[in-house]
């Protein structure tokens, strides 16, 4: 996916000036790649993922224009192409039916995807959306409690760390080809965040789809799964390109991350004060 953004701008209560949210940008999501945003709270970071996505479209307090390989969303919309079933957007809270299985809950997503409903009919679909929803089970580590309701907080179920796989499957069996993940490791352990991002890595790599997450201080382990890195400030890029290639980039301006300190943690401590 290639995205051009002119600045956006955000009609603030009140105020009959309209503030700018975020700069003009460009770039690159390649296919069977996983992307980074980091930016400290408030810098835009949430913003960008939500414009990529295309969930800022018809947004009134919000202007500006998003482009996806050269088309605007009416121009995707003409085209037939249904920008948010290609860009997925997959929010902080997980948001489940308590009383369905892990299970009903992916086969109702499935079912709710096909783009004829009476397609669900055919014969040979049922095995084949059966055996697609095993298939995400396996991927995402839920075969254990596929048979297990989700739960809430007045109904046991399964675990927080298991939602959240839950919450991405439903998104990755959906065929959607870009996932904005936004800030997904809220409430998890940084064993689990790493779990499930390496998942997402797996379907990365296997599938070629993409993946563009917000995470405000990701272990090193975590880190080290994405190939490319965005840093904003104050809605301003300030680099877009490999992870790899960072400590060289900033080592030519003299700033160098010290041995003792994680280099996400140390990127966002420079972008809040440089």
């Amino acid at each position: 996916v290639l995205f051009r953004s002119k600045p956006l701008w955000r009609k603030t209560a009140g105020k009959t000036k309209e503030l700018q949210a975020l700069a003009s940008c460009s770039g690159t999501i390649a296919p069977g790649s996983m992307t980074l945003i980091l930016a400290p709270p408030g810098h835009g970071k949430s913003l960008l993922l939500k414009a990529l996505s295309g969930r800022l479209v018809g947004d009134e307090h919000m202007s500006g224009e998003v482009k996806w390989n050269g088309m605007d969303a009416s121009q995707l919309k003409t085209a037939q192409l249904q920008l948010n079933k290609l860009c997925a957007y997959v929010e902080q809270v997980d948001s489940h039916n308590p009383t369905l299985t892990v299970r009903e809950t992916l086969q109702f997503a499935l079912d709710n995807s096909v783009p004829d409903i009476k397609l669900l009919n055919d014969p040979g679909i049922i095995p084949l959306h059966a055996e697609k929803v095993t298939a995400m089970l396996e991927l995402m580590g839920l075969t254990e409690c596929q048979h297990t309701i989700i739960g809430d907080a007045s109904l046991r179920g399964i675990s927080g760390g298991q939602q959240k796989r839950v919450t991405l499957a439903e998104m990755l069996i959906t065929n959607a080809r870009v996932f904005c993940l936004d800030e997904i490791s809220t409430g998890l352990d940084s064993a689990a965040t790493l779990d499930i991002m390496a998942s997402l890595r797996v379907w990365c790599k296997s599938f070629g789809g993409s993946v563009v997450a917000t995470l405000l201080q990701p272990p090193p382990e975590v880190f080290a799964l994405f190939d490319n890195v965005i840093l904003l400030r104050e809605g301003v890029m300030v680099y877009s390109g490999p992870r790899v290639q960072l400590s060289d980039h900033f080592s030519a301006y003299g700033i160098d991350c010290p041995d003792d300190q994680d280099q996400a943690d140390f990127l966002v401590d420079f972008l809040s004060d440089p």
